[in-house]
């Protein structure tokens, strides 16, 4: 999943961020260029003077949109959601109180879906009820599932 390019004043060009959807490792790219990591979410990025500077990429499990972060500035490459739609977004997660593993399972599945909603350009009304369409359909797939683990 890309982000949309962020303009940094010190960078040569615009930042993109695209993450692995399962492992969540980063690569960055500033203006349309790959510039090679130097560690898990670290990179060496040259600046418009021709200096280096270091830059990190970091997500949390609470923003779909990660932060770079040079020095002590932190730039948001995506806008912050409101705290009921990051609710939403999380909600899957909440099969694994329910279901155990098979739950937890599906609950993942669930959430990787609502942060893929989450940072589409759709309206808020549309992410809300779609993300609550993915909770319901991974609630009946867990449902459904254990019930037949049941009776097998």
């Amino acid at each position: 999943m890309r982000t949309h390019p962020t303009v940094i004043p010190d960078l040569d060009g615009p930042v993109v961020v695209e993450q692995n959807l399962w492992s969540g490792k980063p690569r960055l790219f500033v203006g349309g260029v790959e510039v090679p990591s130097t560690g898990r979410r670290s990179f060496s990025v040259r600046t418009r003077e021709g200096s280096s500077v270091d830059v990190t990429v970091k997500s949390t499990l609470v923003r779909p949109f990660p932060t770079i972060q040079i020095g002590d500035r932190n730039f948001e490459t995506g806008p912050a959601l409101p705290v009921w739609l990051v609710i939403l977004m999380l909600l899957p997660l909440a099969l694994l109180v329910i279901g155990g593993a098979l739950g937890g399972a599906i609950g993942a599945l669930g959430v990787v879906v609502n942060t893929i909603i989450a940072r589409s350009a759709w309206g808020v009304v549309a992410k809300s009820l779609t993300m609550f369409g993915v909770f319901a359909v991974a609630l009946g797939l867990w449902f459904s599932l254990a019930l037949a683990a049941m009776f097998l």
